[in-house]
């Protein structure tokens, strides 16, 4: 985001937290905040936390599919040798 776009829309600041489980990288948390600051590094513990839970959530997710998709493909197969 560009400097003259962050002060037209009010943001002073912004934190960015990446979303990231066995480095990789699947996006962004962003925390905007109207007045101009330096976030403590107190302060950036909770969005990290939820951001690295987060993107654990996804990858798991992502798994679960993938493995569901070859349950499914294992049983249609096996399913053609049938008697």
């Amino acid at each position: 985001m560009k400097i003259k776009e962050a002060v037209k829309e009010g943001i002073g600041s912004m934190l960015s937290v990446p979303l990231a489980a066995r480095g990789v990288v699947m996006g962004a948390i962003r925390i905007y905040s109207s007045q101009k600051r330096d976030f403590s590094a107190d302060e950036i513990k909770l969005p990290k936390a939820i951001a690295d839970l987060s993107a654990i959530a996804i990858q798991n997710s992502r798994m679960h599919d993938s493995l569901r998709k070859v349950l499914d493909t294992c049983q249609r197969e096996l399913w053609h040798w049938q008697p």
